[in-house]
């Protein structure tokens, strides 16, 4: 098996699906209850009111890469019957080099999500399940209203720029994308009762980086934050490189001047990006908007996740991609330093970890989510006891990790 098919594979681990619709205004006489997912085209939602949407200067896309059949963007919502909404960001890999844009892709490069798929897995028989299976009765989301934002720019959501990489233009447009969904989302709802943020894999990034546009939106909402399978371990290389890396996406870093008027959070303006890390971005949400609860959940092991560093640290020869068993043990030990230094930077003590034995990728939209124990406690109870305020949302780290026979010993 070559290294692109293989890297195919993996990255369908690595890809995350979950769709939402519902388009109200906060109140229940207008709610549609008929928990189905539609997907939303962009260009003639409501009456054509986004049909000229761009954000610096450039309209909402996928990748346009080659190979590609379509770089049309769209999303998908789902009317619940509460007063409560779920923004779940998409994963699906991420690029910034010739190398893994181009060459050997290691990213979702146009949307491969559906309604009717979304449809039939919250129905529970769908590809995927997880928060969005309303046939499940321990989810505590199982009837919130929900918005699905699909990954297809390789770039975390962050990017807005189009970029050439050796004669091939990537449109790295995510964090464009997302504002078209955010003005639809202002269009559509007023002052939700409690707004979970959340995303898989890529879209652990993108919600975190994304929320103060998102909380700034909405400021009398109760809201939570989820990132899953994104812990960001990087290569020192990644950030401070001039010519790839982080550079190649244009990242729209929320400031005091990005942010609609009125906004106070101004931790990173004047900020050189190259030196934010996600610790800095966990720690600057959680103690400036101390009454959003922040969770972060990873498998002790993430196979994907380490591949993606070793992947940085070797970015000019694809064939060391996935050998990575030498670099596992440095990703365990910065996975658990960044979730320490979060823990210790976060004085508002309103954010915890659950770290899960083994090595798989991602878990909110798997049916794991509602088996999964990690030193004694239940995953799903974890999280409702998060949403709910009532005891048991702690810092949770397996005891038994179950470590991959292929794994250094790491302990």
């Amino acid at each position: 098996m070559n290294l692109k098919s293989t890297l195919g594979i993996m990255l369908l681990c690595f890809v995350c699906l979950y769709p939402l619709t519902g388009c109200d205004d906060g109140s229940s006489d207008d709610k549609d209850t008929s928990l189905k997912w539609d997907k939303i085209d962009w260009r003639t939602a409501d009456n054509g009111a986004y049909a000229d949407f761009t954000y610096n200067d450039l309209a909402p896309s996928c990748s346009n890469a080659p190979g590609t059949t379509s770089s049309e963007f769209y999303f998908f919502a789902r009317g619940g019957d509460t007063e409560n909404l779920v923004i779940y960001f998409e994963g699906g890999g991420a690029c910034w080099h010739t190398n893994n844009c181009i060459t050997a892709t290691a990213y979702t490069k146009q949307i491969t999500q559906t309604a009717d798929n979304l449809n039939a897995s919250t129905a529970g028989t769908g590809t995927v399940n997880g928060i969005i299976d309303y046939t499940e009765e321990s989810n505590p989301f199982k009837d919130w209203d929900m918005v699905y934002i699909p990954y297809c720019t390789g770039d975390l959501a962050w990017g807005a720029t189009d970029t050439e990489y050796t004669g091939d233009t990537i449109r790295h447009r995510g964090h464009v994308n997302f504002q078209l969904v955010l003005a639809w989302l202002k269009n559509h709802y007023d002052s939700p009762e409690n707004i979970l943020v959340c995303g898989t894999s890529a879209g652990a990034f993108s919600a975190p980086f994304n929320f103060p546009y998102i909380r700034e939106s909405f400021p009398d909402s109760q809201f939570y934050l989820i990132g899953d399978s994104g812990i960001g371990v990087v290569s020192d290389d990644f950030n401070s490189n001039s010519s790839y890396g982080v550079v190649s996406w244009d990242i729209q870093v929320p400031t005091t001047d990005s942010l609609p008027d009125g906004s106070t959070f101004d931790d990173f303006d004047g900020v050189e990006i190259s030196s934010i890390t996600m610790d800095d971005i966990y720690i600057a949400l959680a103690n400036h908007y101390d009454d959003v609860v922040v969770a972060e959940y990873t498998t002790r092991y993430d196979t994907t996740m380490t591949m993606f560093y070793n992947m940085m640290l070797n970015i000019d020869t694809p064939a060391n991609w996935l050998d990575y068993d030498g670099v596992w043990c440095d990703w365990v030990d910065q996975m658990e330093t960044i979730l320490d230094t979060e823990t210790m930077g976060i004085t508002a003590g309103n954010f915890h970890y659950y770290i899960a034995p083994g090595s798989a990728h991602t878990i909110l939209m798997k049916e794991g989510l509602y088996t999964t124990t990690s030193d004694g406690t239940a995953l799903i109870d974890w999280i409702t006891a998060m949403v709910e305020g009532t005891d048991g949302f702690e810092n949770v780290e397996c005891t038994d990790c179950d470590k991959p026979s292929t794994c250094p010993d790491c302990e």
